[in-house]
């Protein structure tokens, strides 16, 4: 890691002023460069000869007591944009801290602190009022921010391979590729297996999904599980002359009723098991654990289609190996029980969901049955991504902790209407989550554990098609215009005119840079956007100016379009 020690003597710092009793890491990043800091799960100040615990801030989520907290806490994540995060997770630990100290007669002594590793100075954040207990290392301006948090992205992509602390963790390791890929294409009646080349800015990456066509097992969940599907990435190991398969099986589940999982988790897991959960008789404690049922039962449903997988690739004499993280992130107890829950004879899952009820939540239909292709699949995601960033930052300006999720149940239109549908969707899903443009959450509302998605971290820096000649176009408008709002938008549809004449005439189109549909799509986004992130969304993108293939031709372009942006055709220009 860059700076290390410097690093480690301002965390050190912090804790020494502040008194700090527990650090947290959040969110999977967060956690994965604090164990470049420290990996034993203790902090060490050697001023104070102490150490400071250290718990990951989902490990801390599953736990039912919370009095231990009521210290001085200091919050640690990677990078901050809004400050959302860190606000996010302090309300939700003061109001488990509350709750667990109200009997007990003590005063409430919590104090949150927050560490990130870089912070956007251009962003207005929802620490603002709160900058004496904030603490970064870096302040970037909008290009070098999202360049960081690109390169970021990319880094931990390549070093955790898809890896999720929410989702078991399997493996495979095999000679040739070929291997891997002649089993998924023999089983077609079971596994529809789909590939692609995915990006993180410039950076390619490579991105498998598993659909498991069962329909009998996703029955059994009567509407709560949607699909079985697997996250797959593959590298190549020179030195042992391998690749290792990573698949991580991903149950695709819906939001539920309190009381719908609270049975579920009821009747799959035992009563031995069930005591540590205690269902206690306050109701607000009772809702304090429904994250936590739903990610255990989550992730043995999860595990149970990486056991299918497994049977699968060892009718070829391939052993899928289990790495245990399940006893990491929840526990080792938790992680025997899934593991032994389908070594027993005397259990499986289809008697346990026997008699189990699931009334679907309002708003699911079944409409149209058209196929959709992947393309428009990914095109109408981030649409939506776009839209919900919208609201966010509304939220940021009104100050406003509102959850801001797309819940899972809004988009049953599209993967109830057809298998295919179903299946693309799927993809798509997995391919942007992969690369940190969506962010899969869950969350709690009324009386649902509500299931859906957030923009991801980089999501503001990504376009869902081929943008780097586009926006070459566009970068070299927004210089003309003086980086102005106003005067982008009042002469945009002369230039988008213009853009649109140049590239017809040098046969452009339907070519590796830019097609009919990426054009209108790239016209409408940039048009659409708001003037209070208008200078974020663009400067995010600037990496772009940095790809080099087909640069030649690319630069041809915009050499005549950066004369026609010269015409005192354009307002800016008639002095």
């Amino acid at each position: 890691m860059e700076n290390k020690e410097k690093i480690l003597k301002d965390i050190i710092k912090v804790c020494i002023d502040y008194n700090i009793d527990y650090i947290v890491t959040l969110a999977k990043k967060g956690t994965a460069l604090f164990e470049q800091l420290c990996c034993d799960g203790y902090f060490y100040i050697p001023e104070q000869n102490r150490y400071v615990l250290v718990y990951i801030d989902r490990v801390l989520y599953k736990k039912d007591n919370y009095d231990f907290l009521n210290k001085n806490i200091l919050l640690f994540d990677d990078m901050m944009k809004t400050g959302f995060h860190f606000l996010v997770t302090e309300e939700h630990f003061r109001e488990k801290i509350k709750l667990s100290i109200e009997n007990s007669g003590l005063k409430d002594q919590t104090n949150f602190y927050f560490y990130c590793y870089v912070k956007c100075f251009e962003k207005k954040t929802l620490l603002d009022d709160k900058m004496d207990k904030l603490f970064c290392f870096y302040k970037k301006n909008y290009e070098d921010y999202y360049k960081f948090c690109l390169s970021e992205a990319a880094y931990f992509q390549e070093q955790l391979i898809g890896n999720s602390v929410d989702l078991p963790v399997f493996d495979l390791y095999v000679k040739n590729i070929d291997t891997f890929k002649k089993v998924v294409s023999n089983e077609v009646n079971s596994i529809i297996y789909n590939e692609r080349d995915c990006y993180i800015g410039n950076e390619k990456i490579k991105i498998g999904s598993i659909f498991i066509d069962k329909p009998g097992f996703v029955d059994l969940f009567k509407g709560f599980l949607i699909a079985a599907t697997a996250k797959v990435r593959y590298e190549y190991n020179e030195k042992n002359d391998n690749y290792r398969i990573v698949i991580i099986p991903f149950a695709l589940t819906g939001s539920i009723e309190f009381c719908e999982l609270e049975d579920l988790y009821k009747k799959i897991f035992d009563h031995n098991f069930e005591s540590e959960i205690s269902f206690q008789h306050n109701k607000k404690k009772i809702k304090l654990s429904y994250i936590k049922l739903y990610r255990y039962v989550n992730y043995l449903i999860s595990y149970q289609i990486g056991d299918y997988i497994s049977d699968i690739f060892s009718i070829y004499n391939l052993k899928l190996n289990y790495l245990d993280n399940g006893s990491k992130y929840y526990s080792y107890k938790y992680d025997s029980f899934v593991k032994e829950f389908f070594m027993n004879e005397n259990r499986n899952i289809s008697s346990c969901l026997k008699n189990f009820k699931y009334s679907k939540p309002i708003g699911i239909d079944n409409l149209k049955h058209k196929t959709i292709e992947y393309n428009d699949m990914n095109e109408h995601l981030f649409k939506l991504i776009i839209d919900q960033s919208k609201k966010s930052f509304k939220n940021l300006e009104s100050h406003n902790l509102i959850y801001n999720l797309i819940n899972i149940q809004e988009l049953a239109d599209i993967y109830q209407s057809s298998k295919e549908n179903l299946v693309t969707f799927c993809n798509a899903l997995i391919y942007n989550i992969d690369s940190y443009l969506i962010s899969n959450e869950i969350y709690l509302k009324d009386n649902y554990v509500i299931r859906g998605f957030l923009p991801g971290e980089i999501s503001v820096t990504a376009l869902p098609y081929d943008g780097r000649l586009f926006y070459r176009g566009i970068y070299s408008y927004y210089q003309k215009v003086s980086e102005n709002y106003n005067y982008f938008m009042r002469d945009y549809d002369l230039f988008i005119e213009k853009f649109y004449n140049l590239l017809l005439s040098k046969k452009m189109f339907n070519t590796d840079f830019i097609t009919n549909k990426s054009f209108d799509f790239f016209t409408s986004y940039f048009k659409g956007l708001i003037e209070d992130n208008f200078k974020e969304c663009i400067e995010a993108k600037k990496y772009l100016l940095d790809a080099t293939k087909n640069i030649n031709k690319i630069n041809d372009v915009i050499n005549i379009l950066d004369i026609y942006l010269t015409s005192s055709d354009f307002e800016i220009n008639r002095g």
